[in-house]
Parts: C-alpha cells; sequence; structure tokens
C-alpha cells in the first residue's frame, strides 16, 4: 500500500496480504492517513511513526503541490510503461524488475542485498502471493515492493551493519526515485477540491507541532526530507490561503467547490465547508492567529445557513435551490471520508468550548441536534459512524463540567511561547480546547474582547497590563517576577490552576489531569432543552 521510493500511500489493496494495490494516490487518503501516524507516534512514542508521518507529507510537498500553495486531487493508477507504448499500464510507475534495481545499484553490492531483502524483491517477481495479486498477468517478473521483514533482519541477511542500513536505504530509495523520475508519469488530476485540502491542511498544521516532540536522535532518510517541522506550517498557510484568494466569495460568504487554471462555476458542498472549518480550527490552535478562527465561523455560519435542516438537524450534502436535484440526501456513513455532519459536529463543539456566551452556547446546541439526528444510526451501527462516534464524545468531553481548557498568552512567534505551545501538542489530548491568545496583539485582543472577554483576561494576567507595565493578578506577580514573557493556564470549566512558564511542569500538568478529570465523564448531559429522545 505504502509507495517506499516516493512516499505516500495507494488507494487500496487487491489482495488479502496489502501487497499490490490499486495504484492511484487519493489526496483525502493522504490527509487521514497522516494525521493518524501523527497520533500513532503521541500514543507510542515511536519515531517510525513519526517519520511515516513526514514520508506522506513530504510526498504531497513534493509532488502534489500548485506553485501558489494548494493542493492537487491525486495521481492516476496508470501510466506508459515506456514513451513508445501506446497503451497506459495499471502500476507501471511503480513496479520493478531486479534487474533493473541491479543496474542502479550495482549487483551483488551490499545495498542491493539490503534493499531487495527488505523490499522482497524476485528474480522472477513478487506479484503472485495470491491469485487475486496479478489476475491478468500484468506484473509478470515485476515487483512490487512490500516489507515483510525488519530493517535489522535485513542487515543481517545483507552483511550490512545495522546501524549504516537506515542510511543506505534512504540512499538506494533516492537513486530509484531518480531512476523513476524518467519514467512516463502517471496523470495529475490538478484540481484543488476545498473539502479535500481541508483533510490536508489539518494534518500539516497539527505536524508542525507535534513533530516537535521527535527525539533528538530522530534520524531522517528520503522519502522523508528531514524538514523542520515549522515547514509544514507554512504549508498549512499556504493552502489555506490559497483556498481563501482563490474559492472564496466574500461577498456571498460561499466557497466554490475546486478550482483548475480558475474557480469552477460549482458551489461547494457541505462536506467542503466542514472540512476546511475542522482544518482551520486545526491552524488557529497550531499559529495563535485568531484570523484563522473568525474565518472558521464564518463559514460555520455559511454551513449552517446554505444546509442546516432546521426542521430535523443535521446538514445536507448541496444547498437548497438546485433546479438539477429531487431529493436533497443527508450522508449517514463515514466510509473514505467523513460524512460532512459527522466532521461538522466536531467543529461545533470545538467551536462551542472556546467561544463564550449565547454564541458559544447555540454552537454546542447545534452539535447536539446535529447528532441526534442520528441517533437510530448510532445506537443500531455505530460501526458505520467511526467519526460520528468521536464527536459525540468530543462533545461530552467539552461539555461542563468536563471542559478542559489550556490557555497559552504571550507573543506570537516567541521562543517561550512556542515552546509551551509545543509542550500542549506533545501530549495526546484529543478533548483538549487549546486557546492561544497574543495580549500584545490587537487583531487578537479585539477577537476575544468580542467573543469570549473571560479568555482574554485571563491571558492578560501572566504578562500584566501591557498599557501600564503592572501584573493583574498574584499569579500574574509571580510569573512577572520570574520574568516570564509567556504563560500557560490549565483550566477546568474556566477555573485555572496557577499559571506555569515552564514546558515540562505544563506536560506533568497536561498527564496528571485535574480533579475530577475527562475520565469522570461517563455520559453526554445534553444542554438544556434537549432530550435524548429528540428528532428535532
Amino acid at each position: 500500500m505504502h509507495d517506499h521510493v516516493g512516499g505516500g500511500f495507494h488507494r487500496y489493496s487487491v489482495d488479502e496480504y496489502w501487497h499490490v494495490p490499486h495504484f492511484e494516490k487519493m489526496l483525502y487518503d493522504q490527509g487521514q492517513l497522516a494525521n493518524s501516524y501523527l497520533d500513532a507516534f503521541l500514543i507510542t512514542g515511536r519515531p517510525d511513526f513519526a517519520r511515516m508521518g513526514r514520508d506522506i507529507l513530504d510526498y504531497v510537498r513534493r509532488d502534489m503541490t500548485h506553485v501558489e500553495g494548494g493542493i492537487f486531487s491525486a495521481e492516476d493508477a496508470d501510466s506508459l510503461a515506456d514513451v513508445t507504448d501506446e497503451r497506459k499500464k495499471e502500476g507501471a510507475f511503480y513496479v520493478w524488475s531486479e534487474k533493473e534495481i541491479a543496474s542502479i545499484l550495482g549487483p551483488s553490492t551490499p545495498r542491493f542485498r539490503l534493499f531487495t531483502t527488505l523490499y522482497t524483491v524476485r528474480k522472477d517477481g513478487n506479484c503472485d502471493l495470491s491469485p487475486r495479486s496479478d489476475p491478468h498477468n500484468e506484473f509478470a517478473g515485476l515487483n512490487c515492493l512490500i516489507q515483510r521483514c525488519s530493517v535489522a533482519e535485513a542487515a543481517g541477511k545483507a552483511g550490512v551493519p545495522e546501524e549504516e542500513a537506515e542510511e543506505v536505504l534512504g540512499e538506494c530509495r533516492q537513486l530509484l526515485h531518480a531512476a523513476r523520475s524518467k519514467r512516463p508519469r502517471p496523470h495529475l488530476d490538478d484540481k484543488v477540491i476545498v473539502a479535500w485540502n481541508g483533510l490536508m491542511i489539518s494534518a500539516f498544521a497539527r505536524a508542525s507541532r507535534i513533530l516537535q516532540s521527535e527525539p533528538a536522535t530522530s534520524s531522517h532518510h528520503f522519502p522523508d526530507d528531514g524538514s523542520p517541522p515549522s515547514v509544514y506550517l507554512a504549508c498549512a498557510v499556504r493552502a489555506a490561503s490559497f483556498v481563501r484568494s482563490k474559492l472564496y466569495d466574500p461577498a456571498s460568504l460561499r466557497l466554490r467547490r475546486s478550482f483548475r487554471e480558475s474557480a469552477s462555476e460549482v458551489w461547494g458542498f457541505a462536506d467542503d465547508y466542514a472540512f476546511l472549518v475542522a482544518s482551520l480550527l486545526d491552524l488557529f490552535e497550531a499559529s495563535g492567529d485568531s484570523d484563522w478562527l473568525a474565518w472558521a465561523m464564518e463559514l460555520q455560519d455559511s454551513q449552517d445557513r446554505l444546509f442546516w435542516d432546521e426542521k430535523e438537524g443535521a446538514y445536507f450534502n448541496t444547498a437548497e435551490g438546485d433546479p438539477s436535484l429531487l431529493l436533497r440526501m443527508k450522508e449517514d456513513y463515514d466510509g473514505a471520508e467523513p460524512a460532512a455532519s459527522s466532521a461538522a459536529a466536531a467543529s461545533l463543539a470545538r467551536l462551542g468550548a472556546m467561544i463564550g456566551g449565547p454564541r458559544g452556547e447555540e454552537f454546542r446546541r447545534k452539535a447536539a441536534k446535529c447528532l441526534l439526528a442520528f441517533e437510530d444510526r448510532l445506537t443500531r451501527m455505530p460501526l458505520a459512524v467511526p467519526q460520528m462516534c468521536c464527536s459525540l464524545d468530543l462533545l461530552a468531553a467539552t461539555s461542563a463540567p468536563a471542559q478542559r481548557q489550556v490557555i497559552i498568552a504571550g507573543p506570537r512567534g516567541r521562543p517561550e511561547t512556542e515552546a509551551l505551545l509545543n509542550a500542549v501538542f506533545s501530549v495526546l489530548q484529543p478533548h483538549l480546547t487549546l486557546i492561544p491568545i497574543d495580549p500584545s496583539n490587537q487583531s487578537d485582543v479585539a477577537f476575544w474582547q468580542q467573543h469570549n472577554p473571560a479568555v482574554l483576561a485571563m491571558a492578560s494576567k501572566g504578562m500584566g497590563d501591557r498599557s501600564t507595565g503592572t501584573a493583574t493578578s498574584a499569579a500574574g506577580d509571580e510569573a512577572a517576577a520570574a520574568g516570564a514573557t509567556s504563560s500557560a493556564y490549565v483550566c477546568q470549566n474556566m477555573t485555572c490552576l496557577a499559571p506555569v512558564c515552564e514546558p515540562d511542569k505544563l506536560v506533568s500538568l497536561l498527564k496528571g489531569g485535574l480533579q475530577g478529570g475527562i475520565g469522570s465523564v461517563s455520559a453526554f448531559a445534553l444542554p438544556a432543552g434537549w432530550s435524548g429522545k429528540s428528532k428535532g
């Protein structure tokens, strides 16, 4: 399934061994897989999961990105095996004969033995593990690379010192990649689709923080470029800016579906809004720029206006008024991509935890009503809607008294602020609401003064009143005395512990939990006025 030479993942396997894939590469797979590997790294601490996340991200950066930052949709499975051929073949770009690999790496060399052992390369080809692998005998004598042993085992068989094996393999992959680049490439579907860009923006944004926790001893080998994690934040910002400049109409507050040379005439669907809003919340948390949060709220309002079913709850796939449609449908299946309502419910819960007052309460109420519209589906067949189950869990965990926040107060970009943000992302906290605020930034101050003055007041503690140069609390006096310019407040239901300025102390608090804690939530209490049996 994995493209070992170029990075990224193919669409699905055609056999029971997860060996020979359908070779198409889809953007929506890359974004979701990258996020899954990042979560796996946080859970286990295994550097190989972090490297696989990088592998995907670097493939997308290298081969799937528009010069202005938007991200393309897919690469086809078929291509010409040779420029003289007339017919394209499935997987021609990706499979290898042993002879070709030997000509690139050198026959009978230690690196040839290492590479061919690790990736199960055989003289007569390896696409015969199952009758399903090559039913039309298209891959006779060819190898689809698959790793079926550990690097240590392959190194031992090849006579390569284990400590050198990863570096040697990286060099081999880079040599094969250079040779492969001379082949006719599969067709690139260079549409920029809003929904799929949203999935990828989320991965880039989260990676920019999570990968700061990689061990200092981590090594990087092609197709992992070893880029500093900040590069991924820049990718997320460029992609979001592309969508905003090319595919958003500020007059109507609506998105177009896609871009290829120019914006399409087709207006965006519910999933375009849902996935983009979710990605902008991730981008806000990673960057601390409240402008992304403001746009997420604007898009959420547009999604509600265009797709929300006021009577029954949840989101139609299409906007009202399309004369070509006889029925407006609601997706109730989280398949290759989550349903729009599944993704939107999570974003509504997150917005409800960030935004104060009646607006925040309305976000939470709408999240509950969205989920209640699928009560029967959630009860009878939860496996069909895994993202919706996660959204329900998130809404439960972000509702009082379980609601848990971390407020990071400090100048954006300052090393102290960055270190505290990185500390938050170093611990897997799927229920946590992160609110970074720069009290010295007038745009941030104006946004939070309007949407949650309580967290703005909290953020001002520790940094002190910038207009007078005095601290606003005893906790602030303590932080100021220590010379801190950035502080973190760990709060539950807006009751906060004393601020901390050291990343290690913040990590300890996050891992230790607060009194009651998220684990005390045994059931979701719906907002006032809602019944577990309500449909409307």
